[in-house]
């Protein structure tokens, strides 16, 4: 990934709607049908957890994302340790030092 993409999408893209400012809304997604076994390991490993939500907020600053859209389409995912997750993705460092918004 360019260092830049943000900048290079929006110089790219130009404005948003009515002149607004572009949005950029990459999407997290995880879609292996029937397997989630990668998708529950990161759920399960707090290590593995925060250094996946470290490194999402560092590239949402560095990319001036607008926030993240999640896909999880998946049987067998842990729904259980799913939402704490996403918990501590909505609640990190992105509210210490807010650069976008997070649809889930």
């Amino acid at each position: 990934m360019a260092d830049d993409l943000g900048a290079q999408l929006t110089a790219g893209l130009g404005s948003g709607l009515g002149g607004s400012a572009l949005e950029l809304w990459p999407t997290i997604s995880y879609g292996n049908p029937g397997n989630a076994t990668v998708l529950n390991n990161l759920l399960h490993s707090p290590t593995a957890s925060a250094q996946f939500i470290k490194d999402a907020v560092a590239i949402a600053h560095k990319q001036m994302l607008s926030g993240f859209n999640w896909d999880i389409e998946t049987s067998g995912t842990d729904a259980a340790a799913l939402h704490p997750f996403l918990d501590k993705f909505t609640k990190g460092d992105l509210l210490k030092n807010p650069c976008c918004e997070i649809l889930k």
